[in-house]
């Protein structure tokens, strides 16, 4: 990534992009323990599950982020398909499959990185497709996709939103490298955020209405739609992204937090799966 881009508002900051992912790797390892059932406490469980919602804006910020200053494209996108396929049996042992139960083809979900991989290519398509109407049906067949994976589409609604925030709003640049970090960019990244929170706010209360409507058939409470302590895990990760992130890379370990952050997804599901399914 080019940490020497001029006019960059954020620098000054504290927190650089690795260590932001370490701690979305710690927020997601909350989530999973309160889903599995490892967190006996019923309140505490639901705050590690709501603080693990961190993890996925943030990362998707990232991929569009890296998506951008990456030098090999090709390379980026075959690294997640490849840890996409790694993980998916850790994945549904972990969290889709119930300890003493066979596996049935209707368990079967793909994993949050084949979601982040359908993503690459939604952003593959914006700066390659020839035409408008082509872009359109890459993207929505590739919508799709991540329909069937691990938080549906809030990642490429995640991701078109960061893109055009990033890149502008009206007239998107195919490029962003040179495009300075100013109080331009520093706004629509703002706004960006503020549309995903809100995406998010639809989306989980279409599922819960969805989820109400299947166990009482016969309407619901419009109160219980939404829960905003919800929100602390996305309202984290914009607090954190739009003001203590200093858009640079540690200065030391850069290859070994580039491989941890891919291969701790399939090893933690491993481990969680193992005392699952041998306890």
């Amino acid at each position: 990534m080019n940490e020497s881009i001029p006019n960059d508002i954020r620098q000054g900051r504290p927190l650089n992009r690795d260590i932001i992912k370490y701690i979305a790797m710690f927020t997601m390892t909350l989530n999973h323990l309160s889903l599995t059932g490892f967190i006996g406490n019923y309140e505490l469980a639901k705050q590690f599950t709501y603080i693990g919602y961190f993890t996925l804006i943030t990362m998707t910020y990232f991929l569009v982020e890296g998506f951008a200053y990456t030098r090999d494209r090709m390379k980026y996108g075959r690294r997640l398909l490849l840890f996409a396929v790694l993980s998916e049996a850790p994945f549904l042992y972990a969290l889709k499959i119930a300890p003493g139960e066979s596996f049935s083809s209707d368990q079967v979900e793909l994993n949050v990185i084949f979601n982040l991989f359908f993503c690459f290519l939604i952003l593959t398509a914006l700066e390659s497709a020839q035409t408008a109407g082509m872009k359109i049906l890459e993207i929505a067949v590739l919508f799709i996709g991540s329909a069937m994976s691990d938080w549906s589409v809030m990642a490429p609604a995640f991701t078109l939103i960061f893109y055009f925030s990033a890149h502008g709003w009206k007239k998107p640049c195919p490029h962003m490298n040179g495009i300075p970090y100013g109080t331009a960019r520093a706004r629509r990244e703002k706004i960006g955020y503020l549309l995903c929170l809100l995406f998010f706010i639809i989306c989980a209360s279409l599922m819960s209405a969805v989820y109400l409507l299947s166990l009482r058939g016969n309407g619901i409470d419009i109160l219980y739609l939404f829960d905003p302590e919800s929100l602390s895990g996305p309202l984290l990760s914009f607090l954190v992204i739009c003001f203590l992130y200093n858009g640079k890379r540690m200065r030391h370990g850069k290859a070994f937090s580039k491989w941890f952050f891919y291969i701790y997804y399939p090893t933690h599901l491993a481990v969680i799966a193992l005392i699952l399914h041998l306890r």
